[in-house]
């Protein structure tokens, strides 16, 4: 069952803490003749302490204003660039535009006006057309005019010779005469009355003519007034072509001119734009060029604040040989000012808070600043109140103590059957049922002397099941084995109800982990150590790794940084914290553990006029 175990506690090498801080009295102000030679050194380590306060305070101000400065300058850059880009755009569409407007765009209209010139024609041809039909019936109706007028002309002659014959037989008197008269006329009266016949019957025929030549003339006149209508409007048509296309042929100039114009101004903006983008991309080098000559690096480098979040210290991948690391960097943040630390593990092992007690008084380490997070542990807390109790063990045939006076084996009235007891500072943590010398039960206790857990064996000696106890006496959590494996595992809520169901022990604690930590909490592990890496995936807990210097000096350091976004880290010393600043292309949020140790000299850059 003790699933966890730090390993060989006893040849851990020492661990390296820092000191708490001294208390150091205020500056001593020197007469003017006071020299260093002549200080005690509790003075010369005040001077020290205002020095380095001193010297933080302006260093961070020295940085805040170097990145404002370099801030501003690529905010304006960018500015500028977005411009430029903007101004390129429209650069290029105003020049696509010119050449469009260079090539006067009037197809169409000329399509149009082609077209309409046809139907003009077209119109014109036929209007001369109708127009000489019109004037060829005019002339035929002249023709049977004067033919009309012919016969009424002979009618006319016809009907006179009649009337004089009859006047000169009505002023005959005489009876004889006018027999003579009448025998002498009758031939010419006859001819003139058949040839009046025949005119009338001519003219009838004429007239008739005529008014059908005039009747064909009015559709003639009336075909030619449609066709000079259709003229008019395909006219009127061709001139609104003609002054639309003159219209905008003028307009394209004048937009060929603004556009031009337009051009001109665009090109002169873009170098101007280029020419500030050059000088000020000068002043970002120089910029830059000043953060890395005394700041190493081109991003902000800022100290891990203490005030944001718990940081949780991932236990198992300190385990098991970094039993003392792990002290060295629970201390530091204890001192450094942090109220608590969380330390986790995801190992189901009832000892694991005995363990870590003892670990805690090993490296002098207040426990109450401690808060233990495991599954196991939260499974089987309860909020009931805990009394203690005494286990009372069984009558027995026989008792007898090893060497140690830490392990009891009471033999009972069945020779088969045995119990050993194991001890904890006079007290039971665990017991052991024997039949037959195979385990059948092994139940571990709590230091209150509650049950935690049962080890459950089958006749051969193979685990088969455990059950987990809340310090309550309710179930919480059963596994079951076979063949050595795990294959089922169930969850118990508060009042003893079936809760969940995992096929092992991994997926249960992958579920636990999802809602274990908040974005809040700052897990803290060994930099790409596997246990630490499987937990920041499948956490919400933001990345706090440890790094020491085999970490920076591994070939694969460079390319594993760029592959992870994290801005926090944990260096062990000032030349890891260097490397890492070199190699991270990012901000940076440190805390340097050795950050107490004075270096042998502080150099700055040449300072430069600006």
């Amino acid at each position: 069952m003790n699933l966890f175990k730090l390993r060989e506690r006893k040849n851990m090498p020492p661990v390296a803490t820092p000191s708490e801080p001294e208390m150091i009295p205020a500056p001593v102000v020197e007469a003017p003749e006071e020299r260093l030679e002549s200080l005690d050194p509790t003075t010369l380590m005040a001077k020290i302490a205002t020095i380095t306060a001193d010297y933080n305070q302006v260093r961070d101000q020295l940085q805040q204003r170097l990145f404002d400065q370099l801030d501003a300058l690529e905010a304006t850059q960018q500015g500028d660039e977005a411009t430029l880009k903007r101004v390129r755009q429209k650069r290029d569409q105003v020049t696509e535009n010119v050449a469009k407007l260079q090539v006067v765009d009037t197809a169409t209209l000329d399509e149009r006006l082609a077209a309409n010139q046809v139907q003009v024609t077209r119109c014109e041809s036929q209007s001369a057309q109708e127009e000489a039909a019109l004037k060829q019936a005019d002339d035929g109706l002249a023709v049977l005019q004067q033919q009309a007028d012919d016969l009424k002309a002979q009618l006319h002659a016809l009907e006179e010779d009649s009337r004089a014959l009859t006047e000169k037989m009505r002023s005959e008197t005489d009876p004889l005469k006018i027999v003579n008269i009448v025998d002498a006329t009758r031939t010419q009266a006859e001819k003139n009355a058949q040839k009046h016949k025949q005119l009338d019957a001519d003219l009838t025929a004429l007239t008739t003519e005529q008014a059908a030549q005039r009747d064909a003339r009015t559709t003639q006149l009336a075909a030619l007034e449609a066709v000079k209508t259709q003229l008019t409007q395909h006219q009127t048509i061709q001139s609104q072509l003609q002054t639309e296309r003159d219209t905008a042929i003028s307009a394209n100039a004048k937009a060929l001119t603004a556009a031009r114009a337009q051009l001109k101004q665009l090109q002169q903006q873009q170098v101007a734009l280029e020419k500030a983008i050059a000088d000020r991309q000068q002043e970002l080098m120089r910029a830059e060029h000043r953060l890395r000559e005394w700041f190493g690096s081109t991003h902000r480098v800022n100290a891990l604040s203490l005030d944001k979040g718990m940081f949780v210290f991932a236990l198992d991948s300190f385990l098991p040989k970094e039993a003392a690391q792990l002290a060295t960097l629970v201390t530091y943040l204890l001192t450094a000012g942090a109220a608590k630390v969380g330390i986790y593990s995801s190992y189901f092992d009832i000892n694991l808070r005995s363990e870590l007690q003892r670990w805690a008084a090993q490296y002098d380490i207040d426990v109450a600043k401690i808060e233990i997070i495991n599954p196991l542990l939260q499974l089987q807390a309860s909020d009931a109140a805990i009394t203690p109790t005494k286990i009372q063990l069984p009558e027995a045939a026989s008792e007898s103590w090893n060497a140690e006076h830490t392990q009891l084996e009471l033999q009972m009235s069945d020779p088969q059957l045995v119990l050993r007891v194991q001890y904890d500072a006079a007290q039971i943590s665990d017991i052991t049922y024997l039949n037959a010398g195979q385990p059948v039960k092994h139940s571990f206790f709590s230091r209150q002397g509650h049950l935690l857990a049962n080890a459950l064996f089958d006749a051969q000696g193979a685990l088969k099941q455990e059950e987990y106890y809340r310090q309550d006496g309710i179930l919480a959590l059963t596994i079951m084995y076979a063949d050595g494996k795990q294959n089922s595992v169930e969850v118990f809520d508060q009042n003893g109800v079936l809760r969940r169901a995992f096929n092992n022990t991994e997926a249960l604690i992958a579920w636990w982990q999802k809602g274990a930590f908040t974005e809040e909490t700052r897990l803290v592990g060994r930099f790409q150590h596997p246990a630490y890496t499987a937990l920041l995936a499948q956490s919400q807990a933001t990345a706090v790794p440890y790094l020491e210097p085999d970490d920076v000096a591994r070939a694969h350091f460079t390319a594993t940084l760029k592959d992870t976004e994290t801005t926090a880290f944990i260096v062990a010393d000032y030349a890891v914290a260097q490397a890492l600043i070199r190699t991270a292309d990012r901000d940076l949020h440190l805390l340097q553990l050795d950050d107490v140790n004075l270096p042998f000299r502080i150099a700055s850059p040449k300072v430069t006029p600006q």
